[in-house]
């Protein structure tokens, strides 16, 4: 239900992404990575849509991440609707920038510890308040992924149960992101946006769990999504509790 789909990518990856599915409109840039020569391109297309999502499969290089932050910048000036995530969320980590309570940041343990300026295991004994931590350092929604992911902002926390361990393939993250991304694009508050996310995210990975066991791929919970969103979500909660 997100309307139009763009993803903005370096011409030959955009060629790719065009192959790869006509539900998705690729718009190019010139060179092979992301840097600041694009992002006044880049940031007068967002101007023009609802809601962004920045991070996947963007690159660690020094100028990528140089020009991440800088359209990150370009996001808060234009007040859009934006969830960071996966090489977003390494490039944020540089930047104390604030986000106006607009952005949800999706992190995995890892992320969250360097979000932090801390380490995993320290991160993994007490999760939560570090999640309320980097949610007010950065003034966003962060729904930190993990067996039971934790969604907060200011004094606001939600526990997210659904998922299973087959969810540990590559790409799920990324499905999860897509989902926020379209409830924000909708209209649908970042906080709200995060857990409902998470709970259709984790959900569909169940269903594709009855079918696939610990066999699943990300395609997989994309192709289980409308018939989670197809029912009254009431009707799981009771499960899930």
């Amino acid at each position: 239900g997100s309307d139009l789909a763009f993803v903005i990518a370096p011409e030959k990856t955009a060629y790719v992404v065009s192959s790869y599915s006509p539900n998705i409109i690729a718009i190019k840039y010139e060179g092979k990575y992301l840097t600041v020569n694009v992002i006044d391109r880049i940031a007068e297309f967002i101007k023009n849509v609802d809601a962004v999502i920045i991070g996947p499969g963007l690159g660690v290089l020094e100028e990528t991440l140089e020009a991440t932050i800088k359209l990150l910048r370009e996001i808060v000036e234009l007040k859009k609707p934006v969830v960071v995530d996966a090489d977003g969320l390494k490039a944020l980590a540089r930047e104390n920038l604030k986000f106006q309570g607009r952005a949800v940041l999706t992190p995995h343990m890892a992320e969250l510890a360097k979000l932090s300026n801390t380490d995993v295991e320290t991160v993994r004994k007490s999760r939560e308040d570090f999640s309320i931590t980097v949610s007010r350092k950065y003034d966003a929604t962060v729904l930190s992924k993990g067996p039971i992911d934790i969604i907060t902002y200011g004094e606001k926390i939600i526990y997210n149960k659904t998922g299973n361990p087959g969810m540990s393939v590559g790409g799920t993250g990324d499905t999860l992101s897509g989902i926020v991304g379209a409830l924000l694009a909708r209209g649908i508050s970042p906080f709200k946006a995060a857990y409902l996310g998470a709970f259709i995210n984790g959900l569909a990975g169940d269903l594709a769990y009855i079918t696939y066991g610990e066999r699943i791929l990300a395609t997989d919970i994309i192709d289980r999504i409308p018939e989670v969103i197809g029912k009254p979500m009431e009707s799981y909660m009771r499960v899930y509790g």
